[in-house]
């Protein structure tokens, strides 16, 4: 619902927005991310020629239904998160929206970067990425985020 309400909220305009989704002084309405984190959702960014990567977002509950990790804050230079994958886990989904973003970088266990080459799936978008990993490694993953001072979201199910 919250990704509909964003939707129709860009659906609006008329032409680009110099910088969108990273305008000076303009960080997401913390109504949308409260909604979001209340209902158990999570605030994705798109631009209107990505609205056909939504299905991946809303369907992440179905098909990837256990949460690994879960962050919601502030990011100002670089941050590190890391979580544990077990010989349990068959597949992970990737989800991270960064409004001003520089970098979304995901690292294997032995330190290789994923690719679209390399990962089962890969979505590259103007302020986020997703990622779906099939038979992932056991062992310490790792998510770099680079960006500047407005709010984000990094999630993986």
């Amino acid at each position: 619902m919250v990704v509909a309400a964003v939707l129709h909220a860009q659906d609006g305009q008329s032409g680009a927005r110099t910088g969108w989704p990273c305008v000076p002084g303009r960080a997401v309405d913390p109504a949308y991310l409260d909604a979001s984190e209340s209902t158990g959702g999570q605030l994705f960014l798109f631009q209107k020629n990505e609205v056909a990567q939504t299905l991946l977002v809303m369907n992440a509950g179905h098909s990837h239904p256990a949460t690994v990790l879960r962050a919601v804050g502030n990011l100002n230079g670089t941050r590190d998160f890391e979580f544990s994958v077990d010989s349990g886990i068959e597949s992970f989904l990737l989800l991270v929206s960064l409004q001003c973003r520089s970098a979304i970088l995901v690292s294997r266990p032995n330190g290789a970067e994923l690719t679209a080459t390399n990962s089962a799936l890969s979505v590259d978008l103007q302020a986020g990425r997703i990622l779906r990993i099939d038979h992932p490694e056991t062992g310490q993953w790792r998510v770099r985020l680079a960006g500047r001072s407005e709010e984000r979201r990094v999630g993986t199910e």
